[in-house]
């Protein structure tokens, strides 16, 4: 194939997966492993059967995957869309700053800075290349954790409520029988880990790859031990995977090498580094694959979802007994589509008083800054106007083409004729003159669809 044409094709290609995700342009982390993994070549293959909404569907899988992993490897999920500034207050579209005083939520920021605080914590070192990134975000932490401090909030009576349900709630999850069950399976009888321990374990090849009848049969302690992939190999190209590779172990009165397959855990959170060029996932039926599905049945149970769910949260609460906290007030800014609509999600506890529902509303409401609700007629009249079928929107936030102005001013003024207050009047001098229809629908138009200031 000409080379130039074959460039051209790519470049055609990765733009066009760019507008299906609707980025400005496709990440060339994931371009580039398309390329590695011969998916792109597939593609433009006319005589291999993999075709572009294959590929479209296989890098959406792949994006889902980095951004529920983003927090394990020191990036931020907002890499992956578009630029984002850390520091700076965005939201509800790009380079749209709020005013009035800091952001309360930051749906990308805050579980980022948490999640690294906590891995430095437990010792994982940071890359050189997001030294920068990670001061950023412990800075934003530490800001945070100065705010509540400055208000009180441990002595705050909706917060002291919150803790006694959350304890109440982690005492009635010690006694489910699933918990019960995993933790004299793997941990012993009434024996918890302290955290740094968990994390070794979750972490753990070993723990991710065998199943807990494993560890008996050999007599392998579940925590106290090292565990490395030496060889690791992805049998299948297309999902589900399945791997099968070698792993080494040493524990205190012995070692050995032991070989390993099986298909990989899709619901897998945790990131264990890479072998060579394949990175390990949890097979089903380790270990792992038993926290996983105790995760999903404690969160069906149990209202532990978090403002940012910490996907460490519940499998810490069964290794350790830490207490979920469980929100008297959760509040996002989910992503809408910029400069044309930002929501406001807030779930609330019944017992919480109405004034600090209404307290975080306002901040999140001043952040957003919306335009003041128009009047009746102008919103009647908007109504009226899209409704026309011959009206046509070219694009968001454009305005929309309208036939006639003068038709749809006769068409108005016979639902609302003379002596209404909504009817427009027939002036001397100009006649039927559509221009005040017209301007009051650009006002409302201008609120309605472009409604942030």
């Amino acid at each position: 194939m000409n080379r130039n044409r074959d460039d051209t094709q790519r470049d055609e290609l990765r733009t066009w997966l760019a507008q299906r995700l609707r980025l400005e342009e496709l990440p060339w982390p994931l371009w580039e492993w398309l390329e590695v993994e011969g998916d792109v070549d597939e593609v433009l293959d006319l005589n291999r059967p993999l075709d572009r909404e294959d590929l479209l569907s296989m890098v959406k899988e792949r994006l889902r995957f980095a951004k529920e992993m983003a927090p394990f490897v020191g990036a931020s999920t907002s890499r992956l869309a578009a630029p984002r500034h850390l520091g700076r207050d965005v939201v509800g579209g790009e380079g749209r700053q709020s005013r009035g005083g800091p952001l309360l939520y930051d749906p990308l920021l805050d579980p980022l800075a948490e999640r690294i605080e906590q891995l430095l914590e437990a010792g994982v070192p940071v890359d050189p290349r997001y030294q920068s990134l990670v001061g950023d975000l412990l800075n934003r932490r530490q800001g945070q954790r100065d705010l509540q401090t400055a208000a009180g909030l441990a002595n705050d009576p909706v917060t002291q409520r919150a803790e006694a349900f959350s304890t109440y709630l982690a005492k009635l999850a010690d006694e489910d029988a699933k918990v019960k069950d995993f933790r004299r399976e793997v941990l012993g009888e009434h024996v918890v880990l302290s955290e740094e321990v968990a994390l070794a374990f979750l972490f753990s090849p070993a723990i991710a790859v065998f199943p807990a009848a494993w560890f008996r049969e050999h007599s392998i302690p579940f925590t106290e031990h090292t565990a490395r992939v030496t060889e690791l190999e992805r049998l299948s190209p297309r999902w589900p995977h399945r791997l099968r590779g070698t792993l080494e172990l040493e524990w205190d009165s012995g070692q050995m090498t032991s070989r390993f397959a099986g298909a990989a855990l899709a619901s897998d959170p945790f990131d264990r580094g890479t072998v060579g060029s394949g990175s390990l996932s949890a097979l089903k039926g380790s270990v792992i694959s038993d926290l996983v599905l105790l995760d999903d049945h404690l969160m069906s149970r149990f209202p532990w979802r978090p403002l940012h769910r910490d996907v460490l949260q519940v499998p810490m609460f069964v290794l350790t007994g830490k207490v979920p906290w469980v929100e008297p007030i959760r509040a996002t800014v989910p992503e809408g589509y910029p400069d044309l609509y930002q929501t406001a999600d807030i779930t609330v506890w019944p017992w919480v008083p109405v004034e600090e529902v209404t307290s975080v509303y306002e901040r999140i409401r001043k952040g957003l800054n919306p335009t003041p609700t128009t009047s009746p007629k102008r919103l009647a009249l908007f109504i009226f106007v899209l409704s026309h079928p011959e009206v046509k929107v070219p694009h968001k936030g454009k305005i929309p083409t309208v036939p006639s102005w003068r038709r749809l001013l006769r068409s108005w003024n016979e639902h609302f004729p003379e002596g209404h207050p909504w009817h427009y009047a027939w002036s001397e001098k100009t006649g039927w003159d559509p221009r005040n229809l017209k301007r009051d629908f650009l006002k409302a138009h201008d609120q309605v669809v472009n409604f942030y200031r």
